[in-house]
């Protein structure tokens, strides 16, 4: 999984510097909460004051452009912004 975190991480690093011209670092915390999939950030939530944009629209672009990543199931934003990856079973 480890790996996979850091796919995520460079991936939406990538989205950001692309989309919003923003240079960041960004980490995915493992979640032991249900309904919350298996990896989470809130990055979304952490940029939107420097972005002036709503948390939402930012963790909307990141989860567009980490669609199709290999071992991701699927990709929900909860709340105001965070982006929370569900995981195959396999990954």
């Amino acid at each position: 999984m480890f790996e996979l975190r850091e796919k995520l991480a460079g991936s939406t690093e990538g989205i950001l510097k692309e989309k919003f011209g923003l240079s960041t670092t960004v980490h995915f915390d493992v979640s032991f909460e249900e309904g919350r999939g298996d990896l989470t950030t809130s990055v979304a939530l952490q940029q939107a004051k420097e972005l002036k944009k709503a948390p939402k629209e930012i963790a909307e672009v990141v989860a567009e452009g980490l669609q199709g990543i290999p071992g991701v199931q699927r990709i929900e934003i909860a709340g105001n912004g965070y982006v929370n990856v569900l995981l195959k079973s396999s990954a």
